[in-house]
């Protein structure tokens, strides 16, 4: 609005915004702070009060207030709708995709691969993928195990160990190989 200055605009928007009542100090903030406590007590008093019923700040309080109104109503339109989008992507999840047991491999493949298909973002893509290879791999090593050689070891006894042969057949009392 044109006729205010900057500090008055500022003195508006901390009254609004802030919810600020005490116009002296809304009149401090509009005329600084050296000139306002240069002034008396009782001048203090009526210029807050001439400058509070002033008709440009009156006009410019109810602009301020209407701008507030309308930023709000805005974001809050802007929530709604998003929770709506939000309800909606979650109904629509629900309806295409019914139950998976995600503990029966086929099933959790068939998720998987619906998934895959379905993924827009080559990360999301990429970690499906990784997910079912995963998952075939561990099922060809199930078939795999069956064919696979058990390897067991038989203990060594004194007798047959070569470091006890060579230990025995030395005549030191005093071992100079420390085993």
């Amino acid at each position: 609005m044109k006729g205010l200055t900057d500090q008055e605009k500022a003195a508006i928007y901390f009254h609004v915004m802030e919810r600020c009542d005490d116009w002296r100090r809304i009149f401090s903030i509009a005329i600084g702070e050296e000139r306002f406590n240069a002034l008396s007590d009782k001048a203090k008093q009526s210029n807050s009060s001439r400058f509070k019923n002033s008709a440009k700040i009156q006009i410019f309080t109810q602009e301020v207030k209407r701008n507030q109104a309308a930023l709000l109503q805005e974001e809050r339109e802007k929530a709604i709708n998003q929770v709506s989008r939000n309800e909606t992507e979650t109904t629509n999840r629900s309806k295409t995709r019914p139950d998976t047991n995600f503990l029966n491999r086929d099933e959790f493949l068939k998720f998987l691969n619906e998934r895959a298909n379905e993924a827009t973002d080559n990360k999301e893509l990429t970690d499906v993928l990784k997910m079912i290879s995963d998952n075939l791999r561990f099922k060809d090593s199930d078939k795999d195990g069956e064919n696979e050689q058990i390897k067991a070891y038989l203990p060594v006894l004194c007798d047959s160990c070569e470091c006890y042969k060579r230990c025995k057949a030395c005549s030191l009392s005093i071992c100079p190989v420390e085993v």
